[in-house]
């Protein structure tokens, strides 16, 4: 099991981008939560094992076909032990 934080940038707000990044990582079984950010970057944290994460990482760089993605910078951080779920937080 691995955990990533992300900081998407890109034309990634207003487009349903964090709804997204939700249902896939709902679809691949990852855990963790995805918000929006003053600066007009997303922030996620996901965790699932590795595969899945790289899988995941893939499909969030080509985006819904509203946004654009620009990048994604990827961090890995400590597991948390008892998440479940993905939320979208404000």
């Amino acid at each position: 099991m691995k955990r990533l934080q992300l900081l998407i940038s890109g034309k990634v707000q207003g487009r349903g981008y964090r709804w997204f990044v939700r249902a896939a990582a709902e679809d691949a079984g990852a855990s963790g939560w995805v918000r929006n950010e003053t600066d007009g970057t997303v922030t996620a944290e996901v965790q699932a094992p590795e595969e899945v994460l790289r899988q995941l990482l893939r499909q969030l760089e080509a985006g819904n076909g509203a946004a654009s993605v620009t990048s994604i910078t990827a961090v890995s951080i400590p597991v948390e032990a008892n998440e479940t779920g993905f939320e979208i937080r404000t």
